[in-house]
């Protein structure tokens, strides 16, 4: 019979076996009266954890090729992604600083565009004292 392949849960979502076994533990744990059951629980965990440390070495072994590359393009994707994020950063200061410049610029324009009004205001002052 073949194995299926692991698959991982969405995120946030724990798996109901697990949560069954950890409830587990802790009610057997809580439950046992005497140090002896305890150190029992305690030696069948602790075996039942080596298992299970064996069985993810044989996997990682098994797919050692698989990993390497996954882990490798998850390191360019990674690196990718920060890249951008610092471009991004950026390109934000830069929006920033244009942003200041253009308000600079703008209250410039207003200035100039009041000094105008204010300009012709005196040349057609002069212009109907000279006509008068």
């Amino acid at each position: 019979m073949e194995e299926l392949p692991p698959f991982k849960p969405p995120r946030g979502v724990k798996p109901i076996k697990e949560t069954r076994v950890l409830m587990s533990v802790i009610r057997s744990l809580t439950a046992s009266e005497t140090d002896e059951q305890r150190d029992r629980e305690k030696a069948n965990l602790e075996m039942q954890y080596r298992l299970c440390d064996q069985k993810l070495d044989e996997l990682v072994l098994k797919h050692e090729e698989d990993l390497t590359l996954v882990m490798q393009i998850f390191g360019n994707i990674s690196q990718c992604v920060n890249e951008n994020r610092l471009r991004i950063r950026k390109i934000k200061e830069s929006l920033i600083e244009c942003k200041k410049v253009l308000g600079y610029r703008k209250e410039r324009i207003r200035n100039l565009w009041r000094d105008r009004l204010e300009y012709k205001f005196i040349l057609d002052m002069i212009a109907e004292n000279k006509g008068s």
